[in-house]
């Protein structure tokens, strides 16, 4: 059970009652407050079996007055065992001392011996008022390992929070640069640091910390252009000088140049160079910083860099590093192929090969004197630009009749040769065809649709021998014929409202929409007789299967062999959309 009041004096409530009680009159087992009362405890009037107090009044007590049957009081022992200065009890021992029976009887005899002499008296109680003033005034000190700081000072405490409350009203500027530098906790060091207000302190401290929450609070507080540079040139954590440089930046980044100019460090220099953004700034770090990894990181931070100003730094540095990125942000055919011709590293030669785009010019380069490593560099190239196929054989289940229909071609409608009916192939479908990854993907809205998409090269229809298609022009409309059977192939350029990638550039072995059938152009008109008049009837694949006689108006149904040598049977066959090679990447 416990109680207490909610009413408070000193931060305690009034009454505490419990197993363990804290208040103002605290009554339990075990109780500490001003007045407690308890089998144990303490406080400044103590009533227990067992306990202390300023006035203890216990069975065994200890206190500055203590009544007791064993009583211990610095200045006054009362009981029947009793030990204190000014002693009166059964058995009684101190300086002034009455023993013998009738305790209280006793206490007005030993009062008027230390009336009678009240020097020793005083020394005492002045001995005891100056150890509990130093004690009150150490009181932070207490600890189970106070014996090595209880006389130290407290700016030298092993406790980092009493350490950091002697710092707190510390001003003199040496003093807490000192203990910053010095004092291994960061607590101790970002409580000196608000004392701080020494301009050259605060940036000494900048560059010399080695703890970055300390860095941190003292680079936030900066705002002079020229500590911030002094402070990102020379911190020794590159963190400081990350953070340094950053609110440079914003103050004055003109000065930025200079130090990655100067600065050794990588991390420390891509800080520094993604906050420029002056061209001319970048090209200067190009030209005389002393790291080459500066040099490389300005160079791909060039939003639009001047060709030929990437040429004269291949023909002029001499980190190969360097020359290689130069090169790879060279675009012009003209530039590149003269370095691959010139008097440079293979590496650089590699890097210009690896940007040309151009295969005949490769094909070229290929067959002239030029170090292994580059003619390896330029088959592989060679094989890197050749164009990325995506083959297709798509069918879809007709909504109508339920019978399969397939889509040969990149088409937006397509008709059911079982029913007739036409059923359109929406966008969202075409879109849904061109995200499905490679193998067998099956749709069931809006269409229940099977899709077969692989990386295959085009075959030829006819003899499924390998068609050449990667140098037929973007956009042309000519068939592809086939080298081995000598079939046409058809050709023609992506459709414009299939947004089936940036890259993609021609279709073939198929037609383009609204195209008749390659097995449909070679069809030629049957001439029939009406079944009622006799009249010639001219029967062609664009006549409806329920045919009308122009003369008696009869309608009659074209049987299935005529109708199926009209309307050949589709099949199934793959088409396939050639796209550039950056659509590998």
């Amino acid at each position: 059970m416990f109680m207490e009041t909610k009413t408070k004096i000193f931060g305690m409530p009034v009454f505490s009652f419990g197993f363990a009680a804290k208040g103002f009159i605290a009554v339990g087992f075990a109780g500490r407050g001003v007045i407690t009362i308890a089998q144990f405890g303490y406080g400044f009037i103590a009533i227990t079996q067992f306990g202390f107090g300023v006035v203890s009044i216990s069975q065994f007590g200890f206190g500055l007055i203590a009544v007791a049957q064993g009583a211990l009081g610095i200045l006054v022992a009362i009981g029947q065992g009793a030990l204190g200065f000014i002693a009166a009890g059964l058995n009684a021992k101190g300086y002034y001392s009455m023993s013998g029976p009738g305790v209280w009887r006793n206490v007005p005899v030993v009062l008027d011996q230390a009336i009678s002499n009240p020097a020793p008296l005083i020394v005492w109680a002045s001995i005891w008022a100056v150890i509990f003033l130093f004690f009150w005034s150490q009181r932070d000190k207490f600890s189970l390992k106070m014996s090595r700081d209880l006389f130290r000072s407290r700016k030298k405490h092993r406790d980092d929070r009493i350490r950091a409350r002697a710092v707190s009203n510390l001003t003199d500027q040496d003093e807490l640069l000192r203990i910053i530098l010095n004092d291994p906790s960061d607590y101790v060091k970002t409580t000196a640091i608000k004392n701080i207000t020494d301009p050259d302190k605060r940036v000494r401290i900048a560059k010399a910390t080695r703890s970055e929450e300390v860095a941190g609070i003292i680079v936030a507080v900066i705002s002079d252009p020229d500590a911030l540079f002094d402070i990102a040139r020379d911190a020794i954590l590159p963190s400081v000088k990350i953070a340094a440089a950053v609110k440079l930046a914003r103050a004055d980044p003109s000065r930025l140049t200079a130090l990655a100019c100067s600065e050794i460090d990588k991390g420390v220099i891509e800080g520094i160079i993604e906050c420029i953004t002056d061209q001319d700034a970048l090209e200067t770090i190009i030209r005389t910083a002393a790291s080459p990894h500066a040099k490389t990181r300005a160079i791909y931070n060039l939003e639009k860099p001047g060709q030929e100003f990437l040429y004269s730094i291949v023909k002029s540095e001499a980190d190969i590093s360097v020359c290689q990125s130069a090169v790879y942000r060279i675009s012009d055919t003209r530039i590149l192929s003269e370095i691959i011709h010139g008097d440079y590293h293979s590496t650089v030669k590699t890097a210009a090969v690896e940007r040309i785009e151009d295969k005949q010019l490769l094909t070229e380069f290929s067959r002239t004197d030029l170090p292994g490593a580059v003619l390896s560099a330029i088959d592989h190239r060679l094989n890197e630009i050749r164009p990325v196929y995506h083959s297709l054989k798509i069918e879809f289940i007709c909504p109508y009749c339920s019978q399969p229909v397939f889509v040969n071609a990149p088409l937006r409608k397509t008709t059911c040769q079982s029913c007739l009916r036409e059923t359109a192939i929406a966008g969202t479908i075409w879109k849904g065809i061109r995200d499905a990854g490679f193998g067998v993907t099956r749709f069931t809205s809006p269409l229940n649709l099977t899709v077969e998409k692989t990386r295959s090269t085009p075959f030829c229809g006819t003899c499924r021998e390998p068609l050449l298609t990667d140098e037929v022009p973007n956009g042309s409309k000519k068939p592809v014929k086939c080298g081995s059977c000598g079939a046409e192939q058809t050709s023609c350029p992506v459709p414009g409202w299939l947004r089936w990638s940036k890259y993609a550039e021609q279709v073939f072995c198929t037609e383009e929409d609204g195209a008749t059938a390659p097995g449909e152009k070679d069809i030629k008109p049957v001439a029939v007789s009406c079944i009622k008049c006799g009249a010639p009837l001219e029967i062609t694949a664009a006549t409806p299967r329920n045919a009308t006689c122009r003369y008696c108006n009869t309608v009659q149904y074209l049987p299935d062999p005529l109708w199926h040598s009209l309307h050949p049977v589709k099949i199934k066959h793959a088409w396939y959309i050639r796209n550039s090679f950056k659509e590998r990447s």
